[in-house]
């Protein structure tokens, strides 16, 4: 049987007279002139509330001489259809019965095909979404300032009320599933409104969930939102529609929107092909190491042996027939072996992990096994073996691989936090944290001041010294995501905070305690906030400014640098310049200097021997230049990721 999901456009619904398709279907009044818009509600056993509703919208002022009603039941068996005929003897109410199975997102885009209104304003039936807020849904429409108004409770003014808490943790964690896809606050909203053509060119997909969140995905050209706020009140009647079954249904929807296919029967097969690989993997090491192999090199052709057969299984029988056939298997099988050696790597850090909290390797080897075939089921469904049928927006398909990769590595990084040895840079601050100061020849006091935290809670370890990582890393990715994302978008604030994620250069900065760790967080920090200061003119961000650039000098000296590069920027960009004529951006350089301080104190009472140790060694360095070890430099701290970007960026990408 066809996996609804991903059954396409149902042929043959649409094909009778435009304005109504099915008239055998339709029931009510659609005589006399076109409405100015259609309000749809989609029911299922909602008698005692859709009645209600219909006689609110047609009460508000203003709005009952500009609208229609179309209800689209799918096969009630209460009397909620007798409510409707009752209604539509007297007023502009239509219902209409979509074929096939009941499906939410089928029945709105089936009664919008019905719709002779210019726009289309879509509301549940249980009395949650208030008929009083529908004009304010149009009045942007009708302005021109949008093309979807959604009715938002996750806005400023907005609110739900009378919900368990459970009910609320839903709602969000939803939203958090669906922000990959869309930027609207409230995507799981059920309350919005937009043209008739925009939501009726939609083709049709039984199974969907939320048809908002379909309309802002597969809507061509992606439209202009706003979100109107508002109160959403619990049901007056009936029962709600969501349960576990429904919730499921969400999950494998938002994977197909991602071009994914989830389903229990794939996730058993790569199971089982899994099992098959450590077989395999098993087989082979032994064979390697009685032929006399090094344990290094039975370890990884065991592992390189395994991932073959595991590829080749998948290829052919776990994924056989569903996914897209747009490439070979040698161009799917590098995306397959880099998925397996993340997993890995994960594997290795939680088996080590548990075992240090003392659990025997036997048993620990379950949730580190468990935790890689995830990671390897997720890689394979959404970027080795994408659904023949998913959505595949690369918008959407960048967004997501870029927030795999930062949750990656960050999972690897805190993993492995104690478990590699202090460097020598880092040896030598924790030796500066022993004697607490202002601050110390050679170098500001920030680094010593975090490494005595975090020995101060986990001790004088390797996890003790590089804990403030586990904290500088996140804030990092955060403050780089939204500095791209200002400048030129989501998708490119979540490739820019991937690359901080990833990069050997920045990865190694959020890793290991050196000055380098608060200094890149420090300086993402003050980049944010400064051009919100600058460009965008928000006085507030000056403040922010000078905390981070305070901050960034007590990691390291160079961050004094970003204040003349502020100066220059906003003496040659003409709407910068005219920001220099508020008082805030000197009052947040003497609050720089304030958090500076200790340093200049210290120096104060030491004849400046920081300042001129940092002078006098900078000048007397071989300042020499290369332009092979430009490259080579270049290549080291980038590699392999840049050198895939850039083939990226002269291939497909470019066109």
């Amino acid at each position: 049987m066809p996996d609804p999901v991903f059954l396409g456009p149902i042929s043959g619904r649409f094909k009778a007279d435009p304005l109504f398709p099915n008239p055998h279907s339709e029931t009510g009044y659609r005589d006399g002139p076109a409405p100015e818009a259609t309000v749809i509600v989609p029911t299922l056993n909602e008698a005692g509330n859709i009645g209600p509703l219909i006689d609110r919208l047609f009460a508000q002022p203003g709005l009952a001489d500009r609208i229609e009603v179309i209800v689209a039941d799918d096969a009630s068996t209460d009397g909620t259809r007798d409510e409707v005929r009752e209604r539509s003897a007297r007023r502009p109410v239509r219902l209409v019965e979509p074929p096939g199975p009941a499906d939410l997102t089928g029945a709105v885009l089936h009664a919008a095909r019905h719709a002779r209104g210019r726009w289309c304003v879509v509301m549940d039936a249980d009395g949650s979404h208030p008929p009083e807020r529908v004009a304010d849904l149009l009045r942007p429409l009708e302005d021109g300032r949008a093309d979807v108004a959604v009715g938002s409770r996750h806005v400023t003014g907005g609110e739900i009320a009378d919900w368990p808490k459970w009910r609320h943790t839903v709602s969000r964690v939803a939203a958090l599933l669906a922000w990959p896809f869309t930027s609207v606050r409230d995507p799981m909203s059920g309350f919005f409104a937009t043209s008739t053509e925009r939501l009726s060119s939609l083709e049709p997909l039984r199974a969907g969930y939320k048809v908002l969140l379909e309309l802002l995905v597969r809507s061509k050209p992606e439209p202009r939102v706003i979100e109107i706020p508002f109160r959403f009140a619990d049901r007056h009647a009936g029962e709600s529609k969501m349960t576990v079954a429904v919730q499921w249904l969400f999950v494998r929807r938002l994977a197909a929107l991602g071009g994914a296919r989830l389903t229990l029967g794939n996730a058993t097969r790569f199971g089982a092909v899994g099992l098959s690989g450590v077989v395999i993997d098993l087989a082979i090491f032994w064979l390697l190491q009685s032929l006399g192999a090094t344990l290094a090199t039975a370890h990884f052709g065991s592992f390189l042996a395994a991932t073959l057969s595991n590829f080749a299984l998948n290829y052919h029988w776990s994924f056989a027939g569903t996914f897209r056939r747009d490439e070979p298997a040698w161009k799917r099988y590098p995306r397959f072996l880099l998925t397996a050696l993340l997993a890995l790597c994960v594997r290795g850090g939680v088996l080590a992990l548990l075992v240090g909290l003392g659990i025997p390797a036997a048993v620990a080897i379950v949730p580190a096994v468990a935790a890689t075939a995830v990671i390897n089921y997720l890689g394979s469904i959404f970027y080795v073996f994408p659904a023949r049928e998913g959505h595949h927006d690369p918008a959407v398909r960048w967004r997501l691989a870029a927030l795999a990769l930062i949750a990656l590595s960050l999972l690897i990084r805190w993993l492995y936090l104690g478990r590699v040895e202090l460097i020598f840079d880092e040896m030598y601050y924790w030796v500066y944290q022993a004697r607490p100061a202002l601050s110390y020849l050679d170098h500001p006091p920030l680094t010593a001041w975090l490494i005595w935290i975090g020995t101060q809670v986990a001790g004088d370890t390797p996890a003790g010294v590089r804990l403030a990582t586990v904290v500088l890393a996140p804030i990092a990715m955060v403050y780089a995501y939204l500095f791209g994302r200002d400048v030129a978008g989501k998708t490119r604030g979540l490739l820019a905070a991937m690359l901080v994620a990833t990069v050997p250069g920045w990865l190694a900065t959020g890793f290991l305690m050196t000055t380098d760790a608060a200094l890149v967080t420090a300086w993402l920090a003050a980049l944010f906030h400064a051009r919100r200061a600058l460009v965008d003119g928000r006085r507030g961000h000056w403040w922010p400014t000078g905390i981070a650039i305070g901050l960034g000098m007590l990691a390291k000296y160079t961050a004094a640098f970003l204040g003349p590069a502020i100066l220059v920027f906003a003496l040659v960009h003409a709407p910068a310049r005219r920001r220099l004529a508020d008082w805030r951006p000197y009052a947040a350089a003497l609050l720089c200097f304030a958090l500076f301080s200790p340093v200049l104190v210290w120096n104060a009472q030491h004849d400046w021997a920081s300042f001129t140790f940092q002078a006098t060694r900078r000048i007397a360095e071989d300042a020499g230049f290369g332009s092979h070890l430009l490259l080579v430099h270049t290549v080291a701290m980038l590699a392999p990721l840049a050198g895939l970007v850039a083939l990226y960026a002269l291939g497909p990408a470019r066109r």
